[in-house]
């Protein structure tokens, strides 16, 4: 197994475990009729060049968007926002302890205006940066 395969691994099996629908963002529109929310989009890992000569830590940019039902008018997604806020969290946290990463960063957790889908979402997109122990 390859180290992005590794990552996107750790990241899904992470996420189910909070009782997320994992996604990637083609197989979107499905799955939102198909499996319904809460709901992760785990976007393509993005190699940080940089690191790609190090003989034994690779880093990688990812992007997840976290969607939950939206409950209420637009105006009221702050309590919403405030649970995807705490399964973000606690993802991260769990990623950071899995024993093939060696650092996470939590670059940016940001509300996504207007949501992702047309089911009509509340969302929020978490940006990591994650170093992980090179997998040939």
């Amino acid at each position: 197994m390859n180290t992005r395969k590794k990552l996107l691994d750790l990241l899904e099996e992470v996420l189910k475990s909070r009782d997320y629908n994992v996604s990637t963002v083609a197989e979107l529109p499905s799955a939102v009729s198909l499996r319904g929310f809460p709901m992760a989009v785990v976007g393509e890992p993005k190699l940080v060049v940089e690191s790609a000569v190090e003989s034994n830590v690779i880093t990688y940019d990812i992007v997840v968007k976290m969607l939950i039902q939206r409950q209420k008018p637009a105006d009221k997604s702050a309590p919403s926002l405030a649970i995807i806020e705490q399964d973000a969290l606690w993802v991260a946290e769990r990623v950071a302890e899995a024993e093939a990463v060696v650092g996470l960063t939590l670059r940016e957790l940001a509300p996504i205006a207007g949501g992702v889908t047309h089911a009509g979402d509340v969302a929020m997109a978490m940006s990591l940066r994650v170093e992980l122990f090179r997998v040939e």
